[in-house]
């Protein structure tokens, strides 16, 4: 399974590729020492309760995020903007991982 992750702010944007079948994930397309398996399986365990559209336009500014996983031609998105699924913190967590 491959996992693409596009997270926008006010100050930057913050690009992750990951493949189960990889060593590492990609940030940025730099690579970062962790391990890809893992890490895809969290995020499809992570996402696997959310809705596919999460979206508050009231806010010109915030965070805004889009996360796609792919396994062989099925294709599972998930896009938000300020408006956020109950474990988010989770995912912002894993996410912390690949930033550290």
């Amino acid at each position: 399974m491959k996992v693409f992750i596009k997270l926008i702010n006010q100050n930057q944007v913050i690009n992750i590729f990951a493949d189960d079948e990889e060593k590492g994930v990609y940030l940025n397309d730099k690579l970062v020492e962790v391990d890809a398996k893992y890490f895809v399986g969290r995020v499809a365990v992570i996402t696997s309760s959310w809705n596919e559209k999460m979206i508050d336009n009231s806010k010109v500014d915030g965070i805004s995020y889009k996360v796609k996983l792919v396994k062989g031609e099925r294709e599972k998105v998930f896009e938000g903007k300020n408006m956020f699924p109950k474990n988010y913190d989770e995912f912002d967590s894993l996410i912390g991982e690949v930033l550290d």
